[in-house]
Formats: C-alpha cells, sequence, structure tokens
C-alpha cells in the first residue's frame, strides 16, 4: 500500500468569531458577506439550525472552552464552525 492520503477538502472562505458576536451571528455575517448580500434577505438561520444550541455548544464552562467543529447546510452554502472560533463556507455543488 502506498502512502496516500484523501484530498484535503477545501474551504475557501474563513471568517474569524469576533469577540463580541456569539457562533451563530458569525455564521449568518459569514454567508451574508460571502454572497454579497443583504442581511435582511440572507436565509433564516433558525429554519436550518437552532442558533441558540449552536452557541451553547461552544460556551465557556467552568473548565475551559468546548471545542469541536459541527457542519450543516445553509443557503447555497456548506457550513464548518469550528471550536466555535471560525466560520468555514463553501459554496454547494
Amino acid at each position: 500500500m502506498t502512502g496516500s492520503r484523501a484530498p484535503r477538502e477545501e474551504w475557501p472562505i474563513r471568517t474569524a468569531v469576533r469577540d463580541d458576536e456569539d457562533p451563530s451571528m458569525a455564521v449568518l455575517r459569514a454567508v451574508t458577506e460571502a454572497s454579497g448580500g443583504d442581511p435582511t434577505e440572507t436565509a433564516v438561520l433558525y429554519d436550518t439550525v437552532d442558533p441558540a444550541a449552536l452557541d451553547r455548544l461552544f460556551s465557556d464552562t467552568n473548565r475551559s472552552t468546548r471545542r469541536g467543529v459541527v457542519r450543516f447546510t445553509f443557503a447555497t452554502y456548506d457550513v464548518r464552525l469550528v471550536d466555535g472560533e471560525v466560520v468555514e463556507l463553501r459554496e454547494r455543488s
């Protein structure tokens, strides 16, 4: 067997979650900016994922900040939220 690996997924659009911003709001901001749209015209996030639950997944606990990756489809994008700190997008094919 050769040492080849599966190709790494490409997520061409990346944006950081701001210090004063919940992860769910960062997703909305990233999708709106990527699509060049008006925030009032962006699809409703709640139709895809519960924004409060998404925020709680990455909320600070007494011990540390929670880590992990959440993936879902929103508007015309595949979305990946990494550690509640980075939103990555790629257009769906």
